[in-house]
């Protein structure tokens, strides 16, 4: 079992579009992450009050989910019951030059390296205009991070 893992914003938005094609596997993740014990990684500066957020994901998740969705209510619900892990931006400089080269959307490397960061190395996204399969693989190998979407997470758990 996974001790930890990050999800993407689009991820937590799928999960509200029943016209979606991701829609029912974003629902499923969502809902072994509030039945489990498996913690969501995010920046360090995350507060569930906006005003006093600083994490860099909880920004784009604040700024993408609405009040009421499932996603936002399970950010409140992990908050709530302290199963929000948070992880430093800090990486080694050769690991940071390669980021940087792989991943051009500074909001996208701060998922990357929470990933990189965190114990599972476990990342959960449906972008493939940013995390195309070509650079899925080379994050695997790279930094020892596996990407998956839903779907392929869900089938682990």
């Amino acid at each position: 079992m996974n001790d930890d893992v990050v999800i993407d914003t689009n991820v937590m938005i799928h999960a509200d579009n029943p016209n979606d094609k991701f829609y029912h596997d974003s629902n499923n993740l969502l809902e072994i992450l509030l039945e489990g014990d498996i913690k969501l990684c995010v920046d360090e500066g995350f507060d569930i009050d906006e005003s006093k957020n600083r994490s860099r994901i909880a920004c784009e998740y604040y700024e993408h989910l609405r009040f009421g969705s499932l996603g936002y209510a399970v950010l409140q619900n992990l908050s709530i019951t302290m199963r929000i892990k948070f992880i430093d931006l800090k990486v080694d400089l050769n690991a940071k030059r390669k980021i940087i080269r792989l991943i051009r959307n500074k909001r996208d490397r701060t998922f990357l390296i929470v990933a990189f960061n965190s114990i599972s190395r476990i990342f959960v996204s449906h972008d493939f205009e940013d995390f195309s399969i070509k650079k899925r693989d080379k994050i695997r190998s790279d930094f020892g991070v596996k990407m998956f979407i839903a779907r392929d997470w869900n089938n682990l758990n």
